[in-house]
């Protein structure tokens, strides 16, 4: 005899199957400002693939070796001078994955891009892009008219489309995510060298996002450009290993300070533990080379460590404090 399902019953069933997965929202605080810098380790291998999307998934990446040198992401302000002057409506730019450097409009409930420009490349738009407006969570696309704009002195057409389309468990070196969002970006564009010969740039980007961080803590990019204006094929698979927004509050397991700052010969670096801990410590520039590298048994307390930074070029450093899988962040000027 099959059992009758009564409403109350129904509810609970359904309840009970949503609550089995915790829906991830993006929200203004996922979305890159001035001032941060989001860095990343590699993965050299690049077989890799994104996989499948769908809600429940398994993205399983822990066993692959990660590459130590760092690539950072540094989100700055536009001057308005030199490349930048090609965009003057940006108010945020970011050194690209691949070279160059993308410019983009923030507001409060979205990211909109308008091109990049590099020493050999340049692409830019007269209609802003969307890549991300929020709330964004599992199911939610941005779409945007096509484009419009110059590539290489041609004109530029394409689609730039944004959809949310995995939700799951994610697993990593640094361990697993059991609440992850994937976001899939295409980009696809045409830049018309005249006379029916044309150049075909498609970049297509995978992010993993959790409700705990701030930027994304896994991508897979892939660059393919196609004609006489270039051939090139690049994959970027990067670990993020700094998440932290520089300004948010420290974490509960550790605390970190620094000064003097800004520094000149020494910098000196407090960390407040509360058990004994293996901490790396790490002084990283804005171009995500690791200056400094120091690894420390550090006891229960306030510790005090001293470094000598007198050869270090004057500009803006991030030091970085890593003890398991918890880091934090402070952003150093050196003059």
């Amino acid at each position: 005899m099959i059992p009758k399902i009564t409403l109350p019953l129904l509810t609970f069933i359904i309840c009970l199957a949503f609550s089995s997965w915790a829906q991830v929202t993006l929200q203004q605080n996922n979305m890159p400002q001035v001032g941060e810098l989001w860095s990343n380790k590699t993965i050299t291998d690049t077989t890799i693939q994104p996989g499948p999307g769908g809600q429940g998934m398994n993205w399983n990446f822990g066993n692959y070796f990660v590459y130590p040198n760092v690539i950072s992401e540094q989100y700055i302000a536009p001057t308005g001078s030199g490349y930048d002057a090609l965009f003057p409506s940006a108010n945020l730019k970011v050194n690209s994955l691949f070279s160059g450097d993308e410019y983009y409009i923030r507001s409060a409930g979205s990211i909109q891009f308008l091109g990049m420009k590099s020493s050999t490349n340049e692409i830019v738009f007269t209609n802003a892009q969307n890549l991300l407006t929020v709330p964004f969570t599992f199911g939610n696309s941005v779409t945007n008219p096509s484009v419009t704009g110059m590539g290489l002195g041609y004109p530029l057409t394409g689609t730039i489309s944004v959809i949310a389309d995995g939700a799951g468990t994610l697993s990593l070196y640094t361990g697993a995510f059991t609440n992850t969002l994937r976001v899939v970006t295409d980009m696809d564009l045409v830049l018309g060298a005249g006379s029916g010969v044309d150049t075909y740039v498609r970049l297509r980007k995978f992010t993993w996002y959790t409700s705990s961080y701030r930027a994304p803590v896994f991508q897979i990019a892939m660059l393919d450009i196609d004609g006489p204006l270039g051939n090139i094929h690049q994959k970027v698979i990067t670990v993020s290993t700094l998440t932290t927004d520089i300004s948010d509050p420290e974490n509960d397991f550790f605390k970190l300070n620094i000064g003097p700052n800004p520094a000149a010969n020494n910098v000196e670096v407090f960390l407040n533990l509360k058990k004994n801990s293996t901490v790396n410590i790490s002084i990283i520039n804005v171009n995500g080379k690791v200056c400094l590298d120091k690894t420390s048994e550090l006891a229960t307390g306030i510790n005090k460590l001293n470094f000598d930074i007198s050869a270090f070029p004057k500009g803006v450093y991030l030091v970085s404090a890593v003890a398991g899988k918890i880091t934090s962040t402070k952003r150093l000027v050196i003059d």
